[in-house]
């Protein structure tokens, strides 16, 4: 089963850094956003089961 992610950070970074860590985990990061808006149209269009955020 594929388990979708996105990635919240507004360090450019942390974003590679996470998505590397769950693509070697098996997960498939599907967008990865900086801004509060970026993330919800991302999380809009990609509906994910997992979303990893920087408050």
């Amino acid at each position: 089963m594929e388990i979708k992610a996105i990635l919240i950070d507004d360090d450019d970074f942390t974003r590679l850094l996470l998505s590397s860590t769950l693509k070697d985990l098996g997960y498939t990061v599907v967008a990865d956003a900086a801004t509060a808006a970026d993330a919800i149209r991302a999380a809009t269009e990609h509906v994910p089961d997992l979303a990893i955020v920087d408050l």
